[in-house]
């Protein structure tokens, strides 16, 4: 038998999973299929050919909020220390994210030179 806690923090892995893959898809239709950014507009994009970058990038964001705690019981954490908790996770990975696209692009014009 799958106790409570187990079971609790299954299920809030999978709904971070759900949740961060909508995310994903919704951040590619608006980038290729809404047409709100003109750059980037290109119906003939499918979503197939991004599905398997959007499950490593999902498989990293829950590396991470493990690393962080976030699945941790926080029954004896307070409100602020549990917002606080997820803040400083989300942050770190938004840094990552960005650290590693500009880095990948400042490496590449530094070896093209």
């Amino acid at each position: 038998m799958i106790r409570a806690a187990t079971l609790e923090r299954i299920l809030v892995i999978l709904s971070d999973f759900v949740a961060l893959s909508i995310c994903f898809a919704l951040a590619f239709w608006v980038q290729f299929h809404s047409g709100w950014i003109a750059d980037k507009y290109d119906p003939t994009k499918l979503f197939s050919d991004y599905a398997n970058m959007g499950l490593i990038l999902n498989a990293a964001w829950l590396v991470l909020f493990t690393c962080a705690g976030l699945y941790r019981s926080w029954l004896l954490m307070s409100r602020t220390h549990q917002i606080l908790r997820v803040l400083r996770a989300v942050v770190i990975g938004v840094v990552l994210i960005i650290v590693s696209l500009f880095g990948t692009e400042f490496i590449g014009k530094i070896f093209a030179n």
